[in-house]
């Protein structure tokens, strides 16, 4: 039976160190917090979401603004955004979490939305949490060493980004993952084959042992995709068309990696 498209509430946490001093309890679920552009930024159209219910921000900073221009113009995010989107598979209708360091200032989670699924967000970083929450106009939760401020079992897909630069262990961060997937979920990490100690397999390797079944693999962004990446003033196109060169290489030597696995149970 499908599961109703509504996003689960946080559950209080023991809270880290970062709770202190910001004026809410310790572990209460992070309020939702707007910001204004500063001084430096200027002010941008917020891009449209297609009618999916989210309203975005009149004005989004320089900064986000920058991060979501990347997508249409660098080749290796939207070779590893079309990379998780087809180990994610459909997504209408899902309760999906996303746990990354807020790096991107929501243009990860804005881009991930767009493809469905009703969404939850964790940052294992507290300072791009407000603008990444004015860009999303939802909350973003801080993870810390206490976990991810959900019940267990609460999401259908959950996604972790840059597995092993989030501050945190990367077998507790896969612990979080298995606990809050509901049986049969299915769990996307994704890393930097340099970061991840024993690459694919270091990562397929890391969900069994938190019980998840690996499914699917795959790796992108290989030499030609990094190399024209540099060559911003060269148009996409003939970019893209000579990054096709990539897929005569073996998928091994791809610099972004991912792995899809599913909880064993059904929903």
């Amino acid at each position: 039976m499908a599961r109703p498209a509504k996003s689960p509430q946080p559950d209080r946490i023991q809270g880290s160190p970062a709770d202190e001093g910001t004026g809410a309890p310790v572990g209460a679920p992070r309020r939702m917090v707007g910001r204004s552009p500063s001084n430096g930024d200027r002010a941008h159209p917020a891009p449209s979401v297609n009618g999916r219910g989210h309203a975005p921000p009149t004005t989004v900073s320089d900064r986000t603004a920058n991060q979501l221009d990347l997508f249409e113009t660098s080749l290796r995010r939207s070779q590893k955004l079309a990379l998780l989107l087809r180990l994610l598979g459909p997504l209408s209708g899902r309760r999906c979490f996303l746990l990354d360091r807020g790096s991107t200032l929501g243009a990860w989670n804005f881009r991930l939305r767009s493809a469905g699924g009703v969404w939850s967000w964790g940052s294992t970083s507290l300072a791009p949490i407000a603008e990444m929450e004015a860009l999303l106009g939802e909350p973003v939760h801080e993870v810390g060493p206490g976990g991810v401020p959900f019940e267990s079992e609460a999401f259908d897909v959950v996604v972790v980004l840059e597995t092993h630069q989030l501050g945190l262990e990367p077998a507790r961060i896969a612990g979080e993952v298995s606990r809050i997937l509901a049986p049969g979920g299915r769990a996307v990490v994704a890393a930097t084959r340099e970061r991840a100690s024993g690459g694919i397999s270091g990562l397929e390797a890391m969900l069994e042992g938190v019980g998840l079944i690996p499914e699917t693999r795959g790796a992108c962004c290989r030499l030609f995709t990094e190399l024209l990446d540099r060559f911003e003033e060269l148009p996409r196109g003939p970019r893209r068309l000579m990054a096709s060169v990539d897929h005569l290489m073996p998928a091994s030597t791809g610099h972004e990696i991912a792995v899809s696995a599913l909880k064993p149970g059904s929903g």
